[in-house]
């Protein structure tokens, strides 16, 4: 098993050969934390090694759903509102990502996708692999919403995590 050091040197140089943006962020849960315009300016994802995780990297990103589209979540029945979870998370299903949909009462507040690497298997090929699951994940995820509500223009979704 690499340290945590040589992992993230090793994507922090991978990056670079690509020149991606980023930045590390200090983050007091992780061993190293790099936040990344993925793949231009209009969307941040995070790659980072939680201290919980010693045998691993975590690649992520998210969107806030926007408050227009939450209205009209409201507006719905609840079986209407149930049904609009599982036709979502079938969708994001299809994806060799992980999930998790931020809601309460059946509304969809932010949902964030997630993909995890481990050392042995970490190559530039599989990182890059992994992000790109993680953007076609989120974006699949925001159009999903967008063809039931309709198209809402914020720059919140292209910054959560």
């Amino acid at each position: 098993m690499e340290s945590h050091s040589k992992i993230r040197n090793k994507i922090e140089e991978w990056l670079s050969e690509e020149n991606l943006t980023y930045f590390e962020f200090q983050d007091n849960d992780a061993k190293f934390h790099f936040i990344v315009n993925y793949p231009d300016q209009d969307n941040e994802m995070h790659i980072l090694q939680p201290n919980s995780k010693k045998d691993s990297i975590l690649i992520l990103s998210g969107a806030f759903v926007e408050p227009e589209h939450i209205s009209k979540m409201e507006a719905m029945g609840l079986r209407e509102r149930e049904e609009l979870f599982f036709s979502f998370r079938d969708v994001l299903n299809q994806f060799p990502s992980e999930f998790f949909l931020d809601q309460s009462d059946s509304i969809l507040k932010r949902f964030v996708i997630t993909y995890q690497i481990f050392s042995d298997g970490l190559t530039k090929d599989h990182l890059y692999r992994g992000m790109g699951y993680v953007l076609k994940s989120k974006l699949q995820g925001i159009w999903e919403i967008q063809r039931k509500f309709g198209f809402e223009k914020s720059e919140k979704n292209n910054h959560e995590n």
